[in-house]
């Protein structure tokens, strides 16, 4: 049994050990997994040799368990040579358990032997019942215990730890209370440029809120010495980079040398190797929100040199996450107050052009005019005009600028004021239109134009001179004779 249980947990390792996208600590870890190998198959064998053959021996089978210390030999290389563990962790780790040992054993020996013995005088029984109950007792107290001993130890011999994880609960805090994105942003790398000390730091975010590309900001020095982020637009990842896609899959702070090993063996990303070179990062941090990725921070090396432990690691994921949920919902608050303020700025650029087009019907003892305008967005290009000429007679115009919403708009209160100032000079509807045109054509870039119709009535004579520039033909109903005429031209 113990034989089979060694062996296959020693394959579960090594399975895990020779994945393919961690090559980084595959590299670490086969000094492990080597040691382990090497340690375990002398000590396996003569067990095997004991167990089919009971009494045979090997040849100095008295030093067969020594192959045993290769096991904590290739652990210890691999933390200390490979740093495949993170040392201060390993130490912190062994402290809690190694004293969590201690008194569990103690208390063991003090109820069973203490308490067992005095209960089995007193009533004379045995004292398995009271191994049973400490046994009970031990699994129902051991994870407070546990607790209890890190909290101890981390007060007196890890009090930075603390305060690290009180500064991020702080800087979550601070965060939470700042109402704008580039706020956020801001204190965001300057606390952390101030608690891990890295040579760069830069932040990537996604354009507009989509995924098609991460620009980045990074800190500069003021004149007076303090850190302040600015924009980078040198520094572009776009969304479908190889550096994006294992971002967005692994979804937790990766070191920068991973990244490069797996870009180098059969994913080969220019563009994601020519950044990471640029940066000079030593960790990515993935801000992830809403299961998906809205930016990254690269974390360069430390000023001291110290390497990002475990405890790093926890801090920053944590604060990765809540930074990205609440960058997220800024940029929303943020699209929203732009939303509300374009529509109040509609709503107030539809009461002008509304007033650009005539206030109401028209009446004189020769006709009776109205009109009438819905724009579907709000403003539009769509116009008419009626009014009366110094001489009595009534002009109109029909017109329609392409293109919808503001632009439009905007091309159609100009050709208003054109239409005025050349309607009311000498000529025809063809003159007068051919020199408007003129005017427009200054006014309209390319691919742009206007549709115009303009006609002149004359109440006196009942004669209507027009010109059809390029519009819709209008209607002209002669209600007594029941006619349609289209005017083309």
């Amino acid at each position: 049994y113990l034989l089979g249980y060694f062996l296959a947990g020693l394959a579960i390792f090594a399975r895990r050990v020779m994945r393919r996208d961690r090559p980084i600590q595959q590299t670490k870890l086969k000094v492990i997994l080597w040691g382990l190998i090497c340690g375990l198959a002398p000590f396996f064998a003569g067990m095997l040799l004991e167990n089919l053959s009971p009494g045979a021996s090997l040849p100095q089978w008295q030093y067969l368990a020594f192959s045993l210390l290769l096991v904590p030999l290739s652990f210890g290389m691999a933390i200390l040579r490979y740093g495949a563990l993170d040392r201060a962790f390993v130490v912190r780790a062994s402290l809690i358990y190694g004293l969590l040992t201690i008194l569990v054993l103690v208390a063991y020996f003090l109820i069973v032997l203490g308490l067992g013995q005095l209960l089995s005088g007193i009533f004379a029984t045995d004292s398995f019942p009271v191994l049973i109950l400490v046994v009970a007792a031990s699994s129902l107290a051991i994870l407070p215990l546990r607790r209890l001993v890190q909290g101890w130890i981390d007060r007196t011999f890890y009090p930075a730890r603390r305060a690290n994880r009180q500064a991020m609960a702080d800087l979550a805090d601070e965060l939470t209370a700042l109402v704008d994105e580039a706020d956020v942003v801001s204190h965001l790398l300057v606390r952390l440029a101030h608690l891990y000390r890295p040579r760069t730091l830069v932040i990537f975010l996604a354009d507009d809120g989509s995924e098609t590309a991460f620009t980045a900001r990074r800190l500069a020095t003021t004149d007076q010495g303090d850190p302040v982020p600015v924009a980078d637009p040198g520094l572009v990842l776009e969304g479908s980079s190889g550096l994006a896609l294992i971002l967005n899959r692994l979804r937790r702070p990766v070191f920068t040398e991973e990244l490069e090993e797996i870009f180098f063996t059969g994913e080969s990303d220019p563009e994601s190797l020519a950044l990471l070179t640029r940066l000079e990062a030593a960790l990515l941090l993935p801000l992830i929100s809403a299961n998906r990725l809205l930016g990254f921070l690269a974390f360069g090396t430390k000023e001291d040199g110290s390497v990002y432990g475990q405890e790093d690691l926890a801090n920053l994921r944590t604060i990765g996450n809540q930074t990205a949920s609440l960058i997220e919902s800024r940029q929303l608050y943020q699209a929203g107050l732009h939303r509300k303020l374009l529509e109040n700025e509609l709503e107030v650029a539809r009461g002008i052009q509304a007033r650009l087009l005539p206030p109401g019907p028209l009446s004189t003892d020769h006709f009776d005019i109205c009109g009438r305008n819905d724009p579907c967005r709000g403003v539009g290009g769509d116009y008419f005009d009626y009014f009366e000429l110094d001489d009595g007679r009534l002009a109109f115009a029909i017109a329609d600028v392409s293109g919808k919403g503001i632009p439009a708009a905007l091309l159609m209160s100009s050709l208003r004021v054109a239409f005025h100032q050349e309607a009311r000079t000498e000529g025809d509807p063809r003159s007068i239109t051919s020199s408007l045109n003129r005017t427009v054509a200054t006014l309209v870039g390319d691919g742009r134009f206007i549709c115009f119709f303009f006609g002149i009535w004359n109440p006196g004579t009942g004669v209507a001179e027009y010109c059809n520039a390029g519009m819709d033909p209008p209607v002209l109903f002669r209600n007594r004779a029941g006619i349609r005429e289209q005017l083309r031209k």
